[in-house]
């Protein structure tokens, strides 16, 4: 059994409580394209506005991009750095 970090886990909760792909949050590998998978790019503003509250971090605009949200392996790092880099 593979262990999922942190913040693997809260992405992958987040995606699946936002239903916005179409295989499902934990059926998907860490390195799967989620645009091939139905995420548009609506669902991942959504997506990305509700890690913000989850991590309790803003990301800035230099890594709003697509790269940054390419797949949960992607986005739990972005989000993971961001929280490293956060006071307290």
């Amino acid at each position: 059994m593979t262990l999922v970090q942190p913040e693997e886990r809260i992405v992958r909760e987040a995606i699946a409580e936002l239903d916005v792909i179409s295989d499902g949050a934990w059926n998907l590998s860490r390195t799967v394209p989620l645009a091939d998978h139905g995420l548009s790019s609506l669902a991942t503003v959504r997506l990305l506005l509700l890690l913000e509250k989850r991590f309790e971090v803003t990301v800035p605009d230099q890594w709003l991009n697509r790269e940054s949200f390419e797949s949960i392996g992607s986005i739990s790092q972005l989000f993971a750095t961001l929280k490293g880099s956060s006071p307290g």
